[in-house]
């Protein structure tokens, strides 16, 4: 059957479901109507759809799923590339059998509120929603500064986002306690007195939606790909020696405050 078409007023209900879920709504429901023999989606097939896919669209067929950015595609915001990375997450969290386990804790009934979530985002934009992952992976940068090169000219204040350089005797000052690590102002430089000195991951922890939203908690700065993998098998374990019945990270890091200080210290 061809392609499957939307109702105008089919479409203004769809475009009222959460931005972030759309992609993979639009995907089932247009899947279901080519099952149904349908050729336009209109609102009466759209609550059909619904009441059928919703316990099936409930279930999570893994037990983790790792999300990120399209800047390891070519993006000029992107200071990191993590196709390398994404790779190895993904074999560690099978190797570490995240889906059984899940499956063990939630009885059999894993469902996508149950999935450990990784984000990566290839800068501090954080396209991939990394503060709501149970892992967030950020890449960011740190600056050198050249003050002999700095001509005074202002224009990396112009391309700060967060508006924490100034000018000090005519020569740019930077707030680094606010300042997101990005490269603009790198890229902006035309006499090099930027530099990108350094580049690697911010790793955060715990972020979830929900009933009791939370905002992942930053547990590390510059990190490497080999140190984002080795904390990523560290919060593993201790995730899986707290979770109880298939809970997020977020709650349990709630409940166990003191595992925060534990990962940190090390």
């Amino acid at each position: 059957m061809g392609k499957v078409s939307w109702s105008e007023d089919a479409l203004k209900i769809f475009n009222q479901i959460p931005f972030f879920v759309r992609g993979k709504v639009r995907k089932k429901v247009e899947e279901w109507a080519q099952q149904q023999g349908l050729s336009v989606i209109t609102p009466e097939a759209l609550y059909r759809a619904k009441r059928e896919l919703k316990d099936k669209a409930a279930s999570a067929e893994r037990g983790y799923a790792v999300e990120a950015c399209f800047g390891r595609f070519g993006c000029s915001h992107a200071i990191t590339n993590s196709r390398k990375l994404i790779e190895e997450i993904e074999k560690l969290l099978e190797e570490e059998k995240i889906t059984e386990f899940l499956l063990d804790k939630t009885n059999g009934k894993l469902k996508h509120h149950n999935q450990f979530r990784i984000a990566i985002s290839e800068c501090p934009n954080a396209c991939s929603r990394v503060h709501i992952a149970d892992f967030g992976i950020i890449g960011v940068a740190q600056k050198g500064f050249d003050e002999a090169l700095c001509n005074g000219c202002g224009a990396c204040i112009a391309a700060c986002p967060d508006n924490v350089i100034g000018l000090k005797d005519n020569k740019a000052l930077f707030n680094d306690e606010l300042c997101s690590h990005c490269i603009d102002c790198i890229k902006t430089c035309k006499t090099k007195a930027l530099s990108a000195k350094k580049t690697g991951y911010r790793i955060l922890i715990g972020g979830k939606l929900g009933r009791h939203p939370r905002l992942a908690t930053p547990i590390a700065e510059l990190a490497t790909k080999d140190e984002v993998l080795r904390m990523l098998q560290r919060v593993i374990f201790l995730y899986k020696r707290y979770c109880k019945r298939g809970e997020r990270l977020g709650k349990i890091l709630s409940e166990h405050p003191h595992l925060l200080n534990e990962l940190k210290a090390n």
